[in-house]
């Protein structure tokens, strides 16, 4: 009596021919596809060390935005105020009040108290001179090495508080040099506006505040 011998084929197999190990490595597989605890606390901890430097540097950059816009704001109303003084023949003054935050300059010769006839600016509470931020003496250097002392002068060395006149005589020429410095509270970024004596020439630098002295 001969026995027979059956042999499965090679995609079937029995149950006992798989090694244990098979299904727990399978199960193991399968449980590393999400993130674990700690590992989600580790990029959480990432994104958010990511997105406080962004608000930092973002908030800078606006803050030197605003700074800037100000700043070239002043000096195309100086520009506009000399040209106007040529153009009607007229001598027109503009005057800085460093401790009520704003300028405002005239159209028409003494047309100060004219509806229309003058223009006002006023600073945000967080950007003009540096007196109404209460530095009495800032002294300032420039990217050219010049020093600049107060907040505005241009040829008067008086009290900081009061007023400062500038005039542009029908010709275009200032009635003296000096500068206007702008400063944002409370990183310190400066900027200043230049008339050249003589000249009339109207630039923007830029300025570090080396020592002040406020009360």
């Amino acid at each position: 009596m001969y026995a027979k011998i059956r042999n499965f084929p090679r995609d079937v197999h029995l149950f006992h021919s798989f090694p244990l190990d098979f299904f727990f490595n399978d199960h193991k597989m399968n449980r590393k596809k999400g993130f674990l605890l700690p590992e989600l606390m580790t990029w959480v901890a990432v994104l958010v060390i990511v997105s406080s430097v962004f608000v930092t540097v973002s908030f800078q950059i606006v803050k030197q935005r605003q700074l800037d816009v100000y700043t070239h704001t002043l000096c195309q109303d100086l520009q506009l105020l000399r040209s106007t003084a040529i153009a009607t023949n007229q001598d027109l003054k503009i005057v800085f009040y460093p401790t009520e935050n704003y300028y405002q300059y005239e159209l028409e010769q003494d047309s100060f108290n004219v509806e229309g006839k003058y223009v006002r600016r006023d600073f945000p509470s967080n950007i003009g001179y540096p007196y109404y931020f209460g530095i009495e003496t800032p002294i300032y250097e420039d990217e050219y090495g010049s020093i600049c002392t107060g907040s505005v002068e241009f040829g008067y060395s008086g009290s900081p508080v009061l007023p400062r006149t500038l005039w542009f005589k029908h010709e275009g020429t200032p009635s003296a040099g000096g500068h206007v410095i702008i400063t944002s509270c409370p990183d310190w970024r400066s900027s200043v506006v230049i008339v050249k004596p003589v000249t009339g020439r109207i630039r923007i630098g830029r300025v570090t505040l080396s020592s002040m002295s406020s009360d």
